[in-house]
């Protein structure tokens, strides 16, 4: 059982017809009733960009850093890096395909409070015509644990989609 609250604030400045920068706060707070130990306030402080590149292809980056502090005294704070970038690709109006990156400090987990995450994904969607939909996805992510621990993982994801009228969508 846990609470984790999330507010985010965002600012864009046009400094071109299709481009904004971005300056963006995130504040996450996680308390946890099992393990109070873990809970913690998170506060990341980022800059970028989003762009309209060209018609069929538009993204956004950013990159800042972000501090973890945690409620129980005496233990040491994390900190890092933290960027996310995302493109997207259209070719044609019914298929989009969506390529990301990422890294961010996540809460732990099995003794550790902390973990620097780092996710890459590739994502293809096609609308088909009439009311189906599919969706093929690959993502990679590394997570680096504050105990002497590092997991690798690969997630495949196939979705399909229908659309049932104009009230329901089956997924």
């Amino acid at each position: 059982e846990n609470d984790i609250t999330t507010l985010t604030g965002t600012g864009y400045v046009r400094i071109s017809p299709r481009t904004q920068m971005l300056f963006e706060l995130r504040q996450i707070q996680a308390e946890y009733d099992a393990a109070p130990l873990k809970n913690n306030d998170r506060m990341a402080y980022l800059a970028g960009a989003r762009w309209q590149a060209t018609a069929f292809t538009s993204g956004a980056v950013r990159v800042g850093y972000e501090e973890q502090s945690f409620d129980e005294p005496g233990k040491s704070d994390e900190n890092a890096l933290v960027w996310e970038l995302g493109v997207t690709w259209q070719p044609r109006s019914f298929t989009t395909v969506d390529l990301s990156t990422g890294q961010s400090l996540e809460d732990g987990d099995s003794g550790a409070r902390s973990n620097t995450q780092t996710r890459y994904g590739l994502n293809w969607n096609l609308d088909w015509a009439g009311p189906v939909s599919t969706s093929f996805g690959v993502t990679r992510t590394n997570d680096d644990y504050d105990i002497a621990r590092d997991d690798d993982n690969t997630t495949y994801s196939a979705q399909l989609g229908v659309q049932l009228g104009r009230v329901a969508n089956v997924s």
